[in-house]
Formats: structure tokens, C-alpha cells, sequence
């Protein structure tokens, strides 16, 4: 039986990202895959969408999310558990840092990650729409960084180490087109329109979209 191992940052959010992260975790399940998550708690709308499946084949480290960004930046904790877990394939959502493709070649597994948006595109309209200010220290990290010559990531080329590269819009997928000159494959956030379908017009409160 294969076994998958999910690094997902965003459960602990509702929306888009992390409803992709657990329709994936419930699909695996529902297959019976051995599935081993590193994640922060889960949102109540996300964990509502697999509070139904059978937890037997699910293994889960919980984290707080500030603690799960620093492992994913540079803590060895995530490494070790990979290592330990010897997964077949390993998925991610939102990028590839190096220390994960690393691990990855150790353990012989496959990579499959998963983009709400492209790194270099994402940087781009940061720096366009900030004006370049060195003052926010994430940029500020990021040009530190540039400056010496690090890449703390894969994002750049994620076919250089990536075996499926996914994306979550045509939008997404013309811009991995313009920046890494390759196709990757599309797969769109669910919505889940059915429950809000039934209510006449003129029961539904007024919204703006």
C-alpha cells in the first residue's frame, strides 16, 4: 500500500486553501492510503469536510501555525518525521523549499506539489505593488538572501525537482507558462455551491460578490 505523506500550512484557515488541502487528505482516505499530515489544527469548516471519513489511515502532527512556518523554513522537526515515515510520495501545497526536495531524494519518494499561486509571479506583484519597500522585512529577507546567492526554495523551477506540478486555475497555468515555459496541471479549489441553491431570491440576505 502506498504511503503519502501532506505538508499542509493553510487547514487551519477556511477558504480556498485550505479546502483543496482537505479534500485531498479525505480522497486519500477514502481510497484507504496510508496518509501521514503535518498540519496546524484544523479549521472547523475544514475538519467538518472530513470529520465523515475513517481515521485508521490517517497519522496526523499537529502544530501551531507560526511553528509549522519556521519547521517549513528551516527546522530539521519535518525532515526527521519524513525520514522516519519513508512516505512514496510526498505532497505540498504552496511551495518547495530545498530542505524538502532534499529529504525527498533520501527517502527515494516522489514529489507532487501544489501551487495557490506561482513564487515568481507572487514576488513580482509584491515588489511592483509595494514600490520595493526594503522596510517590510519579508521583502527585506528575500533580497538578503538574493544578495547572497541562496535559494531557499524550488519555486523558481519546481521541474527541476517536482514530478507533478498542479496549479489551481487557467490563470495560475498561463503564468507558469510565461515564467517556467512548461504546462502544469489544473486543479480548481471546490466550491460548494448546493447548499445555498435551494433559497429563493427573495429569501436570501443580501451580498455583495
Amino acid at each position: 500500500m502506498y504511503k503519502v505523506f501532506l505538508l499542509a500550512n493553510s487547514l487551519a484557515k477556511p477558504g480556498g486553501a485550505g479546502r483543496v488541502e482537505a479534500y485531498f487528505i479525505k480522497a486519500l482516505a477514502m481510497e484507504k492510503i496510508r496518509t501521514i499530515v503535518i498540519s496546524p489544527k484544523p479549521h472547523k469548516s475544514n475538519m467538518d469536510l472530513i470529520s465523515d471519513i475513517s481515521k485508521e489511515s490517517i497519522k496526523w502532527y499537529l502544530f501551531t501555525a507560526p511553528k509549522l512556518q519556521s519547521l517549513n523554513v528551516g527546522g530539521r522537526l519535518v525532515e526527521n518525521i519524513i525520514e522516519r515515515e519513508s512516505p512514496e510520495v510526498i505532497v505540498l501545497f504552496g511551495g518547495l523549499p530545498k530542505r524538502i526536495r532534499d529529504v525527498a531524494r533520501k527517502v527515494n519518494a516522489k514529489i507532487i506539489v501544489y501551487y495557490h499561486m506561482i513564487a515568481p509571479w507572487y514576488v513580482e506583484i509584491r515588489g511592483f505593488y509595494r514600490k520595493y519597500r526594503w522596510s517590510d522585512l519579508s521583502m527585506l529577507y528575500f533580497a538578503f538572501n538574493l544578495a547572497l546567492g541562496r535559494r531557499l526554495s524550488c519555486d523558481l523551477n519546481p521541474w527541476d525537482c517536482a514530478d507533478i506540478v498542479v496549479v489551481n486555475s487557467d490563470y495560475m497555468r498561463f503564468l507558469a507558462r510565461r515564467y517556467w515555459g512548461r504546462e502544469p496541471y489544473v486543479l480548481h479549489p471546490p466550491i460548494e455551491i448546493e447548499k445555498f441553491s435551494y433559497r429563493l431570491l427573495t429569501s436570501r440576505e443580501p451580498s455583495v460578490i
